[in-house]
């Protein structure tokens, strides 16, 4: 039998009734069937997801995977060390691809000999909606920016206090020598696997992100994205923090001997992260704690203006922080910050003025 150029890897927990358009949308990829293997790695789904693959399975055309659960990394170590294709491309079971999407990613490995290629994403709510650019929404993480080049090793300025880079899993795909140091992923994460990806193989290589809508994400009150809008519990939030501890660590251990430059601003992202989380649990003196020790320990990479912002966001009540916003909105925060910076520089000078006038009179 022919090796495959592509493994693509879909992992399902209780999306039976998505799981079968999934299927056929990869299955309606523009290029030869024989160059594609598609696995399904259930984790232990309680829906009727074995009787939706199974016309699949006894045709050839999946190979499906039944485990315990385990959690989001344990589907995807185990569907990558069943594939054997040149490219991996990963899926969640409630997205859908593009017809051409297989065809397009391949086109972009040839062209820039790249060992990650990203795209965008379209957002819909049913299967007849037009596409929507993807927005990703919370607090401190606004757009999501496409990005070509190593963030750690070039000087793609894209990780800022306010902005973070992330592509949905089903939005990744990798070579299979890419993917032997990206795997596996640690069994911790029964979540944010994708976030994990997107920063280690930062680290590894450079990535192209291909700006066309090649996958479609589909938008649902089940999915992990409608639960980030949807009030958060303590139990998901203390979760959050203690996975982007072991990402950092992971990052760290595997990839550098110390902490290089380019990391210093992920770093910053996932303390204020954190200072959200708390602030989700009610703890905002423990959030006000973690930025000034943060920022004392030299962790946290921000100017003292910035820090003081900072707290500010964590201790003003929704309606003053919004108020005070609005309002230096409305005057330039700019403007207001040179015309400070301008008043303090001559404050100064006609503090070392008045010196040396006093000195001169001495003498």
């Amino acid at each position: 039998m022919t090796k495959p150029i592509f493994s693509a890897i879909i992992t399902n927990y209780n999306y039976g009734h998505f799981l079968a358009e999934c299927i056929d949308s990869v299955l309606a990829q523009t290029v030869p069937r024989e160059e594609v293997e598609i696995i399904v790695v259930d984790d232990g789904s309680t829906d009727k997801t074995p009787q939706v693959v199974e016309p699949y399975v006894r045709k050839g055309l999946i190979r499906y995977i039944a485990k315990p659960n385990g959690g989001h990394a344990s589907a995807l170590n185990l569907g990558y060390a069943s594939s054997s294709g040149e490219i991996v491309a990963l899926m969640d079971a409630d997205d859908l691809w593009q017809p051409d999407k297989l065809k397009a990613v391949k086109e972009v490995y040839d062209a820039f000999h790249c060992d990650a290629v990203f795209h965008n994403v379209g957002r819909f709510t049913n299967s007849g909606d037009q596409l929507k650019p993807f927005r990703m929404e919370s607090h401190l993480r606004h757009w999501m920016t496409p990005v070509s080049g190593n963030l750690f090793r070039s000087q793609v300025k894209v990780y800022t206090q306010e902005t973070d880079f992330l592509a949905i899993l089903s939005a990744q795909t990798y070579t299979r020598k890419l993917c032997e140091k990206l795997f596996p992923i640690p069994e911790v994460f029964i979540r944010h696997t994708d976030a994990y990806l997107n920063y280690l193989c930062y680290v590894f290589t450079d990535v192209y992100f291909d700006i066309r809508m090649l996958t479609r994400y589909r938008s649902h009150p089940q999915s992990h994205m409608a639960s980030l809008r949807q009030k958060r519990e303590r139990k998901y939030l203390e979760l959050e923090m203690r996975l982007e501890g072991v990402m950092l660590r992971e990052i760290r251990k595997r990839a550098f001997p110390r902490v290089p430059p380019g990391l210093e601003t992920v770093q910053n992202i996932w303390i204020l992260h954190r200072a959200e989380a708390l602030l989700g649990l009610g703890k905002k003196s423990k959030a006000v704690k973690l930025l000034v020790k943060s920022f004392a320990a030299g962790e946290l990479k921000i100017g003292r203006h910035e820090l003081i912002k900072k707290i500010f966001w964590v201790v003003a009540s929704p309606r003053l922080f919004s108020f005070v916003r609005q309002f230096y909105q409305r005057l330039g925060l700019v403007h207001l910050r040179c015309w400070w910076v301008a008043k303090c520089k001559a404050k100064r000078e006609a503090i070392k003025l008045r010196a040396m006038k006093i000195s001169n009179s001495k003498g």
